[in-house]
């Protein structure tokens, strides 16, 4: 049997009533190959007039995935995922969109709050400001950290993966929509819902089993008790996985999620020179001889604290559009930040 034909079996068991991921799993693990399952007596003692219908919303289905050129991954499909191949949260399908980083791309989840503070906005961008070349992002194209996650990653021209919660050909925002086709320039959009089912309130636990299961290691970024990422994070604690946390000020009810984490045997993660552990590789050193003068005298003066544009402004005696082009020069080479009452600060080493 041919791969469409596999792909059509698939998709008409998922549009018989009642089954699920679950119902799925137990016929694979007893039948091995979705041409069996259709023909057992389970699903063959159907009425006729089920199946048939089933057969026809999967020829359509079908037919919109070719035209929308979506590839249709099931279980025994050639170009799942290693680790979803592996996890226990892979569903009967997966809709892919865009193309699928090398096998030995190492994948990122990134998870956390849709509305973070200001404080959690920039940790997040801090931690993923240089992303290891072999490394890709995966989120959930949601609002808040999923969006800074995929534009970081878009930023430095790497790769990121985009899980639904809901159908691949469901309708999105505008801003969502830009993302989308931005991350389908050089990576992928995943869905495990048929394309036409919209998002609800079931569709997200799941959209979050397949961050985990997709994942190599997940980190958290901001989030409260209770969170989507909180969930998705012990869902990877539960695979085995590691995850890691971009640690919070403890008093902010924004943080009490990935606060919480490290007592779950969580990680810290508190420098995005952390990244390339993950990676095996070793993060490039900025040679400081490529800055200027300027540039060099501004770094000298921060090692003194934290200071105002105007004050880097008056002690370097430069104006302040000058200022602010060589503060940012040094934010985009991670040599500097901004905290939260918006001062300077040089990182710790």
């Amino acid at each position: 049997m041919n791969s469409i034909d596999n792909t059509l079996i698939w998709i008409s068991l998922n549009c018989l009533p009642k089954f699920s991921d679950t119902t799925g799993q137990q016929f694979w693990q007893k039948y091995h190959n979705p041409e069996n399952i259709w023909n057992s007596f389970e699903i063959q003692s159907l009425p006729k007039a089920i199946l048939v219908n089933a057969k026809n919303q999967a020829q359509k289905i079908f037919a919109d995935c070719e035209h929308f050129k979506i590839t249709v991954l099931h279980r025994n499909h050639t170009q799942l995922p290693r680790n979803l191949q592996l996890s226990p949260y892979m569903g009967n399908l997966l809709f892919l969109e865009g193309k699928l980083p090398p096998l030995n791309e190492y994948l990122l989840g990134v998870v956390g709050t849709r509305r973070p503070d200001q404080a959690g906005v920039r940790a997040c961008k801090y931690i993923l400001n240089q992303i290891p070349e072999n490394l890709t992002i995966v989120s959930g194209l949601a609002s808040g950290i999923d969006f800074i996650s995929h534009k970081q990653a878009l930023r430095q021209n790497k790769k990121t993966i985009a899980v639904l919660g809901q159908g691949s050909l469901q309708k999105l925002s505008l801003e969502k929509q830009n993302l989308k086709e931005e991350i389908l320039e050089n990576g992928a959009i995943l869905s495990q819902f048929l394309p036409h089912v919209p998002a609800s309130k079931y569709t997200f636990p799941k959209r979050n089993q397949i961050i985990s299961g997709l994942s190599h290691s997940l980190l958290v970024g901001q989030c409260p008790i209770p969170s989507g990422a909180l969930i998705t994070s012990r869902l990877a604690l539960d695979e085995g996985k590691e995850v890691f946390c971009i640690p919070g000020e403890v008093t902010n009810s924004l943080n009490f999620g990935q606060n919480q984490l490290f007592e779950d045997g969580a990680k810290a993660l508190i420098s995005p020179k952390s990244l390339y552990s993950l990676t095996s590789q070793k993060a490039p050193k900025i040679k400081k001889n490529t800055l200027s003068k300027t540039q060099r005298d501004l770094l000298k003066f921060m090692k003194c604290g934290s200071h105002t544009l105007h004050q880097l402004s008056q002690k370097l005696d430069k104006p302040i559009g000058e200022t602010i082009a060589n503060t940012k020069k040094l934010e985009h080479l991670q040599l500097l930040y901004k905290n939260d009452r918006g001062e300077y600060c040089t990182f710790p080493v």
